[in-house]
């Protein structure tokens, strides 16, 4: 959550006393104000753990979803995994993702890396013939222009790519390797073609050795080559260890606590201490779905005979967050999420995706 959020929250209620002198049939829907910061969301495609084209790619219900969720809970910004593994399944359904969170107006942190354990990306991104494909491909598939989902929407969603996730930790880079072998490059040709575009670079891991390894990281020359430095937080005595003097604005791209009995508490209270932090711009919940239970999850969702069904698993934090976008709006009703996309399939990759797909799988 950034700064401002809760400046326009304070707008919303100072504005409440004016909206209370209209009858409620008579007031204007609005957008779910876009007030309870960042969100990772899985980019899940199906329920079952089919790796491969096997139909179908893409449930559209399991989209369907997650995206209701980011829209009603207020979030302005969703960090999702853009799993390359050599443009598989995974890949082709974060095009699916990241075309309808922008057409909502909700941002996006698209990740460049891939679920499991090969090194297809790690190989890809350290050659450079293999690089400019893979960076020219998401480009084309993630940063192009999107039309809004509805007029009212105005602006939409912009992208902004992080490059790896937690490298150190899951794929066994060292902090030095990953700054000038990885990110480096990377960084040099994402800006060589759209210098517009942020760059996020990787956090190295949750703990409080993470903070050894971002330190590492920032004498191999870190700052040089990104626009937002990340961190993760899932121990509070790591707040405290952060380095403070940094030349970049910081975004903590995952921060959470396990066991949703604790997920309120440590809302209210680990929150604005991240907050607080004078270069700390966002802040992105672990997580909205996953698979385990009383972890991280504000949801569930089961498979049933017709479908899927969704409940609420954090039941207190979820409670304060659609408050929060309920205060925000001020009493006036909130546009419901299906008038908005009426069916999501819209966003379904397409015909000319899939040609761009196999000229580039072609090329590594």
């Amino acid at each position: 959550m950034q700064r401002r959020d809760f400046l326009q929250a304070a707008a919303g209620l100072a504005l409440a006393g004016r909206a209370g002198a209209f009858p409620v049939g008579r007031r204007r829907k609005v957008l779910a104000p876009r007030i309870t910061g960042g969100i990772n969301i899985h980019p899940l495609r199906r329920f079952d753990q089919v790796p491969d084209f096997t139909p179908p790619v893409i449930v559209p219900e399991l989209v369907d979803i997650q995206l209701r969720e980011a829209y009603e809970l207020g979030f302005n910004t969703v960090r999702t995994t853009l799993s390359f593994n050599n443009f598989g399944p995974d890949f082709v359904a974060g095009i699916m993702y990241v075309r309808a969170l922008r057409a909502l107006g909700i941002h996006v942190v698209g990740i460049m890396e891939q679920f499991g354990t090969g090194a297809d990306l790690t190989r890809a991104l350290i050659d450079p013939a293999k690089r400019a494909v893979v960076l020219d491909t998401y480009l084309a598939l993630f940063a192009d222009e999107v039309a809004p989902a509805r007029r009212r929407v105005g602006p939409t969603g912009n992208i902004t790519f992080q490059v790896m996730n937690e490298p150190t930790n899951f794929r066994g880079i060292s902090p030095e390797d990953y700054v000038r072998l990885f990110l480096r490059p990377v960084y040099l040709d994402l800006k060589a073609r759209r210098p517009d575009l942020p760059v996020v670079a990787a956090a190295p891991v949750g703990g409080r050795d993470g903070v050894i390894r971002l330190e590492r990281m920032l004498r191999a020359g870190l700052e040089a080559y990104c626009d937002i430095i990340a961190v993760h937080v899932y121990d509070e005595r790591v707040i405290p260890l952060l380095p403070q003097a940094l030349e970049r604005p910081v975004w903590v791209t995952e921060a959470g606590v396990i066991g949703t009995a604790n997920h309120l508490d440590w809302y209210l209270r680990t929150l604005p201490m991240l907050q607080g932090l004078p270069q700390v711009e966002r802040v992105f919940y672990f997580d909205l779905f996953d698979s385990q239970p009383d972890t991280f999850r504000l949801i569930s969702i089961a498979e049933a005979e017709l479908g899927f069904v969704r409940g609420v698993e954090s039941d207190a934090l979820y409670a304060h967050l659609i408050d929060l976008v309920h205060t925000a709006a001020a009493g006036r009703p909130i546009l419901p999420y299906s008038r908005l996309v009426p069916d999501v399939r819209r966003y379904l990759p397409t015909e000319s995706d899939q040609r761009l797909l196999d000229e580039a799988r072609a090329q590594l």
